[in-house]
């Protein structure tokens, strides 16, 4: 109204009101918010940019082993073959079938050297994870003590 005073909140310290202080308190939070953030992105290039590399060099391994063994098993097998049926007296289908079963066994193991690594390796996001988890908490305990701190307990002299 018109005739009505308007009463302005002076402290006579100087000290911010408490609407200052919970205005001030909340950017500096949210500034604190967008910095983690950035941060976050940043460790999780990182790490992804390292994990990939690391994973590309096992990958490319993995691929070439494939192809050697593509390669060489026909010849190598049948050199086997012919070894088993010369020097064992065997017939030449029972020596062929041998040579056959273990060329399988070198390819599975082989296979199975190169995902087993590539899964022992595939834990390259895990400083991004634990960063990201550490943020969260971080966030939520600032909120729970901003929220259940209000202006009157943080300002003892504050008019209420």
């Amino acid at each position: 109204m018109v005739d009505q005073t308007t009463v302005e909140q002076h402290h006579a310290n100087g000290a911010e009101t408490p609407p200052q202080a919970v205005a001030r308190s909340s950017m500096e939070f949210l500034h604190d918010l967008i910095t983690l953030g950035e941060l976050q992105a940043k460790l999780l290039l990182l790490d992804a940019q390292e994990g990939l590399t690391r994973l590309a060099i096992w990958a490319g391994v993995l691929a070439v082993g494939a192809l050697l063994a593509l390669a060489c098993f026909p010849v190598c097998l049948a050199v086997i073959a012919l070894w088993i049926a010369e020097l064992g007296g065997l017939s030449t289908a029972q020596a062929f079938t041998i040579s056959l079963l273990l060329g399988l066994i070198v390819a599975a193991a082989m296979i199975g050297a190169g995902i087993y690594t590539i899964r022992s390796r595939a834990t390259f996001l895990q400083r991004s994870w634990t960063e990201w988890r550490q943020n969260v908490r971080w966030v939520k305990e600032t909120l729970r003590r901003l929220s259940s701190s209000g202006p009157r307990n943080r300002f003892p002299g504050a008019p209420r």
